[in-house]
C-alpha cells in the first residue's frame, strides 16, 4: 500500500554486492515503447559492438526493486543522472559502478543501495516528458580508472544533426533475444532533427534529442537511463524508442541532459506521501470540491517554504523564533534545508522573505515511514528570525474542533503555476471514516476533504488563528477523486513540542 511513498529520504548504505552476479536473469526494463506512425524502415539486427572494459567509466547499472534494470550516469561523486520512468514508483535501488559484465562480480564494482532519489518535477509519463531523475549515493564514490565522474554540457550546448553520437548500455542486442547483454556495449549513430523523429512519434520536443535508427542500430530493452555520449559530454539520456521492436529502424529519443537540467528540476517535488485508498469512495457530500483561492498575502505569517538538498519542497509553520515544525517524512535522510519565511509568493524574490539554511534538525523518535505515524521533527534555525507582521509564530491549540468543523488548509501554488501561497476551507472528518478509506490512520492524526487540487496539500490546517496541523498524506489516487487528506494533530504533541523546544517569540 505503500510502495509510492515519494519521500524516500530513508538513509542509504554500501551493499553487500552485485545482486546480478551469477544469478539466473529475471530484471526486467521499464523502457517506454511509443508507437510509430509512420512506416517501418528496413529492418536488420541491433547494430554496435561489445564496448573496451571501462571504456565508459561514468556508466552505472540500477537495480530496481529486485525487477528491474536500468542505466545511469556517475555526475558527481554523490548523484546519479537517470531516467524519471526508471525511478518514478521505484523504493529501493542497486547501484553497481565500475561494472563491464553486471552477471559477474568483477573485483572493481562498487554496489551502493539507495532509497533517495528524485525525479524531474515536470516529467510527464503521458508524454515522456522531462524523462530524467537523479540518485544520492549514500556516501561518495570513490574514484579510480574505473569509476569516473561525467561532466554535463551547458544548456546552450547544442549537438547538430547528422553528428555522429555514441549511444551505451546493457540492453537487448536484438529484437529475438530474450534477456539483455550481460557486457557493455556501444552504438554510433547520428543525430536526426526533431522535425522527423516527430514524423514516427509526434510527442519530441526541444528537451529531447534524437538519433537515427536506420539500418537497426540504436538502444533497446536495458538501456534505459543509460548516457548519450559526445565529445566528452554526456548529452542525453535514454528514453524511448518505438513499439513493438527495438531493430525496426526507427529513431531513438533521448532527455537532453545539461548541468541546469540535471543540477536542479525545473520545478520542485513535493515529498507528500501519497497513499493508495482501500476502494472505498468518499461519500457525495465530502467530495465535493471546496473552493481554492489565492490568501491574502501575510494573512499566515507561521507558513514557511522549506527547500530540501535543493531537490525537494515541503512545507513548514514557524513556532517560535528559533524553531520550525516540519513533516517527519520531510527532513528524514535531509542533508540540509532552506527554510523561507515572510513569502507570499514563491515564484517571486519579494523583499520581505528571509531565507535561512538549517543543518539541525531531527524527526520524532517513533517516526514510522511505514505507517506514517508520528509524521513531525523540528527544525532550528541558525539565528533567531525578527518578527514583523509577515513572519509571527503561530499559536498552538490546547483542544481540537468537533468533527464537521470548517478548517482553513493552507498550501503553495493553486492550480497552474502560480506559486503564491492559497487557501481552501475544508471540513474535519471523522478518524473513522478516515481510515475505513486509508486503513492506516491513528487518533494522532486528523483528516479534511479534499481541497479539490489546491496546488501542493496538504500544507497546514488552521482554525481560528491556531495550527491544527501539519499536512501529512493524501491519496495515490489523485487530488480530483474526492478522497480525504491526513495531517499530524498537533494536539497530540504539545508535549513532545515544549519538551524539545521552548514555545517562546
Amino acid at each position: 500500500m505503500l510502495r509510492k511513498i515519494a519521500l524516500l529520504l530513508a538513509v542509504t548504505a554500501i551493499a553487500s554486492g552485485n545482486p546480478a552476479a551469477g544469478q539466473e536473469w529475471h530484471w526486467k526494463s521499464p523502457m517506454p515503447k511509443v508507437e510509430a506512425k509512420r512506416p517501418t524502415p528496413d529492418s536488420r539486427i541491433i547494430g554496435g559492438v561489445e564496448s573496451v572494459p571501462h571504456a565508459w567509466p561514468h556508466q552505472a547499472a540500477l537495480f530496481i526493486d529486485g525487477v528491474s534494470i536500468c542505466g545511469g550516469t556517475l555526475i558527481s561523486t554523490e548523484w546519479i543522472l537517470t531516467a524519471a520512468h526508471c525511478m518514478d514508483q521505484a523504493v529501493t535501488v542497486d547501484v553497481v559502478l565500475g561494472a563491464h559484465n553486471i552477471n559477474e562480480a568483477e573485483p572493481d564494482q562498487v554496489v551502493i543501495t539507495s532509497t533517495q532519489f528524485v525525479v524531474h518535477g515536470n516529467w510527464d509519463y503521458n508524454n515522456l516528458a522531462n524523462d530524467v531523475a537523479l540518485l544520492k549515493l549514500s556516501t561518495p564514490a570513490e574514484l579510480n580508472e574505473n569509476i569516473v565522474v561525467a561532466p554535463l554540457p551547458p544548456a546552450t550546448y547544442v549537438v547538430a544533426e547528422g553528428t555522429n553520437v555514441t549511444a551505451i548500455g546493457w540492453g537487448r542486442t536484438s529484437d529475438s533475444t530474450g534477456g539483455i547483454s550481460y557486457v557493455l556495449r556501444e552504438v554510433v549513430v547520428p543525430v536526426t532533427s526533431t522535425e522527423t523523429c516527430n514524423d514516427a512519434f509526434s510527442i519530441v520536443n526541444d528537451n529531447q534529442i534524437c538519433t537515427d535508427g536506420t539500418g537497426g542500430k540504436g538502444t533497446c530493452f536495458g538501456d534505459a537511463g543509460s548516457p548519450l555520449n559526445y565529445d566528452g559530454y554526456i548529452i542525453g539520456v535514454t528514453s524511448f524508442n518505438a513499439a513493438p521492436e527495438c531493430e525496426a529502424g526507427y529513431p531513438d529519443v533521448f532527455a537532453k541532459a545539461s548541468k541546469e537540467a540535471a543540477g536542479k528540476p525545473k520545478s520542485w517535488k513535493s515529498l507528500r506521501p501519497l497513499i493508495e485508498p482501500k476502494g472505498l469512495r468518499m461519500p457525495t457530500s465530502l467530495a465535493a470540491a471546496p473552493g481554492c483561492n489565492e490568501a491574502v498575502p501575510h494573512s499566515f505569517p507561521h507558513q514557511v517554504a522549506l527547500f530540501i538538498d535543493d531537490l525537494y519542497f515541503c512545507t513548514g509553520a514557524l513556532i517560535s523564533t528559533e524553531s520550525v515544525l516540519a513533516p517527519a517524512h520531510c527532513i528524514d535522510g535531509a542533508s540540509y534545508i532552506n527554510v523561507i519565511m515572510g513569502a507570499h509568493n514563491l515564484a517571486q524574490a519579494e523583499p520581505d522573505q528571509v531565507v535561512m539554511t538549517s543543518i539541525n534538525f531531527f524527526v520524532h523518535e517513533e517516526w514510522s515511514s511505514f505507517t506514517l505515524s508520528n509524521d513531525i521533527g523540528l527544525i532550528r534555525l541558525p539565528a533567531p528570525v525578527a518578527v514583523n507582521a509577515n513572519i509571527a509564530p503561530a499559536q498552538l491549540p490546547t483542544t481540537d474542533p468537533p468533527v464537521g468543523t470548517i478548517v482553513i488548509g493552507t498550501m503553495w501554488g493553486g492550480s497552474g503555476t502560480n506559486g503564491a501561497l492559497h487557501q481552501a476551507n475544508v471540513s474535519t472528518i471523522s478518524q473513522a471514516d478516515c481510515n475505513a478509506i486509508f486503513g492506516i490512520v491513528t487518533d494522532n492524526q486528523m483528516c479534511t476533504e479534499s481541497p479539490a487540487c489546491c496546488g501542493n496539500s496538504p500544507g497546514l490546517a488552521n482554525f481560528n488563528g491556531e495550527l491544527l496541523g501539519l499536512g501529512s498524506f493524501a491519496s495515490s489516487a489523485g487530488c480530483e477523486d474526492g478522497y480525504p487528506e491526513g495531517y499530524t494533530k498537533i494536539t497530540s504533541y504539545l508535549d513532545w513540542i515544549e519538551a524539545n523546544t521552548p514555545i517562546t517569540p
